[in-house]
């Protein structure tokens, strides 16, 4: 079932909380990855890149759970996440930062982009499938993707379809709270994750302590990496990324979840053996999510603003629009 999930999740979606958070990129990879045995996984949101990634892996098999504090913490982690992504944004568009699905006519869906959709909306999936009961809830999904092939619908359509195959579900589990108030519900799905917390421990003394046995650093998968990456205290020595970079191999990573999450830590921090591999990958790659957080990073030091208002000028007429607008806005937030 968890294969067929994955598979079949539509993209057409009015409301993108139905498309990032339920059917199809958290809600189906999870399924995918339960189909496929998979018991420990560290899979973190990336706040530190500025964009969202897969948040988390709850039932199909998944046994041992990561998950970033920021997004499991009742509502306080999506509320400074929506301070950070309302700046420099028109008031009017705030709002869609706290909830996932909030009609607001005229205000450009680029523009009001978070994490909400894909880390509220999973956990409200979540939250339907633990009320209705794991079987009877992949006899829906099996429905819901019947219903709804090859068309587009909006959150109205999908919430009357839940009704119409659970009735009082939606009650149930206070769907109101989900969809129209900020933040977390109280009764949100919540995970705990040993391994969380043993990478976080490993970050935070990074600095101030011990590093971790280099032989066992060489064994982690790349998402324990990462987890270990967004972990790390966000002001380091140029010394201390010399030797995280050693420790890791992390300029030749060719991940570029972990190697954005990196030069983002290394260029802030003005690691100038960093910003040739930064070149690199602005010039190279055109998706938003890695080229956005980058420019934002670059613009901590004045060696790194240089380099990416050369880079943009280069590299500017390759981006696609979103993205060349997304890193034109990171630039305009330089000091002058």
């Amino acid at each position: 079932m968890g294969l067929y999930r994955a598979v079949w999740g539509s993209k057409l979606a009015e409301n993108c909380w139905a498309v990032e958070g339920e059917m199809d990129t958290i809600s189906s990879y999870q399924a995918l990855l339960g189909a496929h045995g998979v018991t420990d996984m560290a899979i973190i949101g990336l706040s530190g890149s500025g964009m969202p990634n897969l948040g988390f892996l709850a039932g199909h098999g998944v046994k041992r759970l990561v998950v970033v504090p920021d997004y499991d913490d009742g509502g306080t982690g999506f509320a400074r996440l929506a301070l950070e992504r309302a700046r420099g944004l028109k008031a009017g568009v705030f709002a869609w930062h706290r909830s996932p699905f909030l009609d607001q006519p005229g205000v450009d869906p680029d523009d009001a982009f978070s994490v909400v959709p894909y880390e509220k909306g999973a956990r409200f999936v979540v939250a339907l499938e633990r009320a209705a009961g794991e079987a009877e809830f992949d006899h829906f999904v099996r429905a819901y993707m019947k219903r709804f092939r090859f068309q587009s619908i909006t959150t109205e359509q999908f919430c009357g379809f839940v009704e119409t195959s659970f009735p009082g579900l939606l009650e149930k589990i206070g769907a109101a709270a989900w969809l129209d108030l900020p933040g977390l519900p109280a009764d949100a799905p919540r995970f705990v994750s040993p391994r969380l917390e043993e990478l976080t421990a490993l970050a935070a003394s990074w600095t101030t302590s011990h590093a971790p046995d280099a032989a066992a650093m060489a064994r982690w998968r790349p998402d324990e990496t990462l987890v270990f990456l967004q972990k790390l205290p966000a002001v380091m020595s140029r010394e201390d990324c010399a030797r995280l970079d050693s420790a890791l191999g992390l300029m030749g990573r060719g991940n570029y979840e972990i190697l954005t999450t990196w030069l983002c830590l290394a260029v802030a921090n003005g690691y100038e053996p960093a910003f040739e591999r930064t070149r690199q990958l602005l010039t190279r790659v055109g998706r938003m999510k890695y080229v956005r957080p980058l420019y934002l990073a670059l613009g901590k030091t004045a060696p790194g603003r240089a380099l990416a208002r050369e880079v943009f000028a280069s590299a500017a007429p390759t981006y696609h629009t979103l993205t060349r607008r997304a890193a034109e806005a990171a630039l305009a937030q330089y000091p002058s």
